[in-house]
């Protein structure tokens, strides 16, 4: 896990059309945030930084989920970017107020959490 702590504008991040992507246990990939609306396909500009997490349990990831940290919701998965695929996915998630990891007041050893929307369960 790394906490991270820089905003970009213009990052020109591209979410690629499928809206879930299957993450395996023991991999490592980047959470970055974002207050803009986007969709698959679509594309996010302005973004925080937020952490590196090896992911614990796998499982589909899928538009839409909650995201949790300090067992707190704090967005919403936005989509995927694959810039530095096979090195690790950029997973964005849509915030109400854009903070990075160290904002957030994530420390190293705290779990985020993705958890499944309702609606989706059917």
């Amino acid at each position: 896990m790394a906490i991270l702590d820089l905003r970009m504008r213009d990052r020109n991040l591209e979410l690629i059309v499928p809206m879930s992507r299957v993450l395996r246990e023991g991999e490592i990939h980047e959470f970055i945030a974002t207050e803009q609306n986007s969709s698959c396909g679509g594309r996010v500009d302005d973004i925080a930084y937020v952490a590196f997490y090896k992911i614990i349990t796998g499982g589909v990831v899928i538009r839409g989920d909650t995201v949790l940290l300090h067992e707190k919701p704090v967005g919403h998965i936005a989509g995927y970017d694959e810039t530095h695929m096979p090195n690790h996915l950029n997973i964005v998630f849509r915030v109400s107020e854009l903070k990075t990891g160290k904002e957030l007041g994530i420390a190293l050893g705290d779990r985020m959490i993705i958890r499944q929307n309702a609606e989706q369960k059917s």
